[in-house]
């Protein structure tokens, strides 16, 4: 078996063998407090864990890929904290003062945050610029309808405003 699950019946951590074969990795390629309203529930890990869709190589694939994500997402984490420079790059035309270390350093959070809100809108804009097709039979007949782009356009702004 390619798959270790430990848990007390409220925390939920679940192992494969992603990083050596035949070797249960030491961190868990999925979580899950069961306990907390704050814990989504993992279903796309308990749906590879149904009887009729089991499959290891499956469940491996899937603990690679998040497993390579949250590899990514640190990295993208430290890549993308302003850096001295990039901060001096950032505030040339904003700030009147000397880029002393202590002025950059007191714009580092506030550039962070501004990054983020960029990405924000930009996400947004593009979820909203994506064409939608419509099913002119349907809107014909008086019907509305709701895409899948026009959907997922929506449920991108509810996590941005959450």
């Amino acid at each position: 078996m390619k798959l270790g699950i430990l848990t007390n019946g409220a925390h939920w951590r679940f192992f494969t063998d992603a990083v050596n074969s035949n070797i249960m990795d030491k961190e868990p390629f999925a979580t899950w407090d069961a306990s907390s309203d704050a814990s989504p529930v993992p279903v796309e890990v308990l749906t590879l864990l149904q009887k009729a869709k089991f499959s290891s190589d499956h469940i491996r694939t899937f603990a690679l890929r998040q497993r390579t994500e949250s590899l990514l997402v640190t990295e993208l984490s430290r890549l993308l904290e302003p850096s001295p420079e990039f901060v001096k790059l950032a505030l040339q035309n904003i700030e009147s003062r000397n880029l002393t270390p202590a002025v950059v350093e007191n714009w580092k959070p506030i550039l962070n945050g501004a990054i983020q809100q960029w990405a924000k809108q930009r996400s947004l804009a593009e979820a909203l610029e994506t064409p939608s097709s419509l099913d002119v039979s349907e809107s014909a007949a008086g019907k509305i309808v709701t895409t899948q782009q026009e959907l997922d356009a929506f449920a991108q702004g509810q996590r941005i405003l959450i």
